[in-house]
């Protein structure tokens, strides 16, 4: 898969994903969107995929097979950013003021937006098993956050196939 069409495939996704979590979350999406707080989360909505698309086409100056190999190690093989959204199912999200709290009844205090960078460290020859470094900022995607929080950490990873 080339750069654009693994693009236009993110693009789509992400597009198609808003609308959809808008549609299933969002109240009066046509009045929340004129609020201060939901601008915010419709500039953040673009901030994000901008910058994911700055870091792909700045990504093709690298060449993957430039990786540093040394032991039957490879080591920086890979890096990924991430977006997703998260519903605590039937819960309040930690990261979300409760619906009762919100002046107008609010959006929906389940949905949790995160979104952060995976960098491999050390990786097998065979990719099935690798250490990574992993930046991750969680919030609430519609409603204002009561514990927005960024967590850095290692991930030790085995694939199953």
């Amino acid at each position: 898969m080339n750069l654009f069409s693994s693009l236009t495939f993110f693009i789509t996704t992400v597009v198609i994903g808003s609308i959809l979590a808008i549609l299933l979350y969002v109240k009066s999406p046509r009045k929340y969107f004129k609020t201060k707080e939901g601008l915010g989360v419709l500039r953040g909505i673009l901030i994000v995929t901008t910058a994911v698309i700055v870091l792909a086409v700045g990504s093709t100056f690298f060449n993957k097979a430039e990786a540093f190999e040394y032991g039957g190690f490879k080591y920086l093989d890979s890096a990924e950013v991430y977006l997703g959204l998260e519903d605590t199912v039937g819960k309040v999200s930690p990261m979300c003021v409760s619906n009762r709290d919100t002046l107008d009844g609010g959006n929906s205090d389940r949905l949790t937006s995160n979104l952060g960078v995976e960098a491999d460290l050390i990786t097998t020859q065979d990719g099935m098993a690798s250490v990574s470094f992993k930046y991750t900022h969680h919030s609430c995607a519609f409603n204002p956050d009561n514990r927005g929080y960024d967590a850095a950490g290692i991930v030790f990873k085995y694939q199953l196939w």
